[in-house]
């Protein structure tokens, strides 16, 4: 049996379709406890010299998400799951809220707007202090 090229290409856009159809139904999401274990992973404990150690609490819902909390400290920099007591910042929004917002961080395309429309929408709450996020960024530490 032969087939022909228009038969060929008709399979390949059937099949890319398929895909496509498939991406958006699924809606894959890095699990979020990954995403916060790299972002502890970049964070050089000794470079904090934080006089207290803070706390940053992730409350993430849906798929890929959960709760988890960033300890930072001059000493160690520690992720682990489920509720703490002591929390000097919460975020809580969508698992893939975060993925997306994360990513964006990453490739220079979130400013200091990012967060406001976030909180605008009702995207993301947050109780406590927001100062606390420049500890995830190395950048800012290093040109102070």
């Amino acid at each position: 049996m032969r087939l022909s090229i228009p038969t060929v290409i008709n399979t390949i856009v059937v099949i890319a379709l398929g895909a496509v159809l498939l991406l958006v139904v699924w809606q894959p999401v890095f699990p979020s406890g990954w995403i916060i274990q790299g972002m502890a992973d970049q964070l050089d404990p000794e470079s904090l010299s934080l006089e207290q150690p803070t706390v940053l609490r992730f409350e993430l819902a849906g798929r890929g998400g959960g709760n988890y909390n960033l300890f930072l400290s001059s000493e160690k920099v520690e992720v682990t799951e489920g509720d703490t007591s002591q929390a000097d910042l919460i975020l809580a929004m969508l698992a893939t809220d975060f993925n997306k917002l994360v990513f964006q961080m990453a490739q220079g395309k979130a400013d200091e707007f990012t967060f406001s429309k976030l909180v605008v929408s009702n995207k993301l709450r947050y109780a406590g202090n927001m100062n606390a996020l420049e500890l995830l960024n190395p950048t800012d530490r290093g040109e102070q």
